[in-house]
């Protein structure tokens, strides 16, 4: 039904006075003038737009809100007049066995005519073909040579226009080739595609195929919406290249899978062909596939073409702030015809503990105060850090340059350098940790400053200027009080809705991060002024100020201390308030100030996802 609105003069002999009674009677007609106009086409390439020899398409259903609908004319045109200024929306309802390329549904504003409203429809595309074993190579199927059934099929919408599967692409449709190798992928949109196959176990690309096929699907009103494509595929025959791994919070930062160090599940993993070798993922290179760590921390990618590769890890699915402890180039590589490979990836906590100074080292190797370390402790820990350097114990054993006498600079380089390699060997210092000393060095970590500090100590005597031992020496004791080193999440006791986000969710049972990490982590608590006493009288307190939640909620909370783990309960959080739960008490102010509180929802009562919001996380003694 048209909202064109007519007026009709009944005074032919007298123009003039018509007219005045016409604008007397309808006093609207000024606000009324307003139309929409535009056309419903066939967009036979995909592309959006009304091209020159796209036709209108007559007799589709074009709808109005406030009521009333129109059938397009036989040009494929429609409109919408004597329309009072305002927004209005436009329904298009596509043909029987059409599929549209442009929103159905659009917002018009009105304060005049406005054309150019136009809606794309098109027939659907059928991409089918065979994929088959081509024992003589020749490209074509011919007799004897058989169908591969179970090989996955897959059409992607090419995004970027160039020609193979991206990561920007998007998925149209998919099916699996049957026992005769067949497979068919219908209700296609017109539009650049790709045609991917995922090659079965023990397949390679034959001849001139390829694992991808450009094909610009074109709709057409006449004819079969089908196209052809056909996969020769050979026998591997053991060229296939394999890799897997596990990844693992890698404590104290040695790259080595160690007793009590726990795997990360959840973690997302993309492995990307790196066509042009250069280690890096470039436009159009192609994603083979992502895998997610299960609980066990593996993940495996089977039946590799040989090449080169890129692994991407989601920054968002391992733990806030974590690293990885290996050097990033171990996730460009090159697969060998018939190699498995192995890649474990450890993530390490660059601020898990503050060093100690040198004076601190000297009241651990001699035994006297209250010593945190026991004796036959340091002595294993004097030995390892010996095996990081030549200049121990060939200059002196360890304990010895940390509690003799330094008589000229040399010496009192070697003395801040042990203390640096004692903090490493204890982990209080982690190798890959990232620093930023500029004047003092040039080093990013502290595997850098140590090679650094080594090139001026050895051979012993080597440097004629004197400078370059203050310089070395000020870096060791720098490091020593932990200057340089990434900055704690936060500078207080108290955790800040600023600092931390603010949401949790879970879908179906299963917690979802809402920062990386299995839920919400809080860290790096400042304790400065607390009272050391206190802790081995009482427990500490951690108070948790929410403002709210959406839905019923159970939410877990755990603290780590160092490698161990302790559950603390559990809260319902269902309305604004502030939740008391007594932490574990750690031995020490240091313990209690890396200790790690992991928030998470492990129950809900509605099926919709839950929320709730976090404002503040503080601790306090008794």
């Amino acid at each position: 039904m048209s909202h064109r609105i007519l007026f009709k003069p009944i005074l032919l002999l007298f123009p003039l006075l018509a007219l005045a009674l016409l604008l007397v009677a309808s006093p609207a007609l000024a606000q009324t003038g307003g139309s929409i106009g535009g056309f419903v086409y066939f967009d036979s390439n995909g592309d959006g737009l009304m091209n020159a020899g796209e036709p209108g398409l007559a007799g589709v259903s074009v709808a109005i809100s406030g009521g009333g609908s129109l059938a397009t004319a036989a040009d494929g045109s429609f409109l919408f007049s004597g329309l009072a200024a305002g927004t209005y929306t436009l329904t298009q309802t596509d043909l029987p066995g059409f599929l549209s390329t442009t929103p159905n549904q659009v917002a018009v504003a009105v304060t005049g005519a406005v054309s150019g409203i136009n809606f794309g429809d098109a027939l659907p595309h059928t991409i089918t073909g065979v994929i088959f074993e081509d024992l003589n190579e020749d490209g074509d199927q011919g007799l004897g040579e058989p169908g591969i059934p179970g090989a996955l099929l897959q059409v992607y919408r090419d995004n970027d226009g160039d020609g193979v599967v991206g990561i920007s692409d998007t998925l149209l449709g998919a099916d699996s080739s049957d026992v005769q190798g067949n497979y068919r992928i219908p209700d296609l949109p017109p539009g650049p595609s790709v045609v991917y196959i995922e090659l079965p176990p023990g397949y390679l690309p034959g001849g001139a195929s390829t694992q991808e096929v450009p094909l610009p699907i074109i709709s057409s009103q006449i004819g079969a919406n089908t196209s052809y494509v056909n996969f020769a595929l050979i026998a591997a025959q053991g060229q296939l290249a394999q890799l897997g791994g596990r990844v693992w919070i890698d404590a104290d930062g040695d790259e080595q899978i160690g007793a009590g160090e726990s795997y990360l599940s959840g973690v997302v993993l993309a492995l990307v062909n790196d066509a042009n070798g250069n280690s890096a993922i470039d436009a159009g290179e192609t994603k083979v596939g992502s895998r997610v760590t299960g609980s066990d921390g593996a993940y495996a990618f089977a039946d590799l073409t040989p090449g080169a590769y890129v692994l991407v890890v989601d920054a968002g699915s391992v733990p806030a702030g974590y690293l990885l402890s290996q050097d990033p180039g171990v996730l460009a590589f090159t697969l060998a015809a018939g190699e498995q490979k192995t890649l474990d990836l450890g993530f390490f906590d660059p601020t898990t503990a503050a060093p100690l100074q040198l004076a601190a080292w000297k009241q651990e190797v001699r035994q006297i105060g209250k010593p945190i370390y026991s004796a036959n402790q340091i002595d294993a820990l004097a030995r390892e850090a010996e095996g990081m350097t030549a200049l121990f114990p060939t200059v002196a054993v360890i304990e010895t340059v940390i509690t003799g006498p330094a008589k000229n600079h040399e010496e009192q380089a070697r003395k801040q350098y042990a203390a640096l390699l004692l903090n490493v060997a204890s982990d209080r210092l982690l190798a890959q940790t990232p620093i930023s000393l500029p004047g003092l060095t040039t080093a990013v970590t502290v595997t850098g400053a140590l090679s650094d500090i080594e090139a001026v100590l050895w051979p012993p005597a080597a440097q004629a200027d004197t400078r370059v031992y203050l310089r070395v020496t000020e870096l060791a004791k720098a490091l020593n009080q932990g200057k340089g080193l990434p900055q704690p999440t936060l500078r207080s006791a108290r955790h800040n809705k600023n600092d931390v986000t603010a949401a949790l969710q879970m879908t179906d049972g299963v917690a979802v991060r809402a920062l990386p990490g299995d839920g919400i982590y809080l860290r790096n608590w400042y304790v400065d002024g607390f009272d050391a006493a206190l802790l081995s009288a009482s427990h500490p307190r951690l108070h948790l100020t929410f403002s709210g939640s959406e839905g019923m909620v159970e939410v877990r909370i755990v603290q780590t201390i160092g490698k161990h783990a302790y559950a603390l309960g559990a809260i319902t959080p269902n309305g604004p308030g502030v939740f008391t739960v007594d932490m574990r008490s750690p031995r020490t102010l240091q313990e209690l100030s890396t200790s790690q509180i992991q928030l998470a929802i492990v129950r809900q009562s509605t099926s919709a996802p839950a929320q709730i919001t976090l404002d503040a996380a503080t601790i306090t003694l008794p």
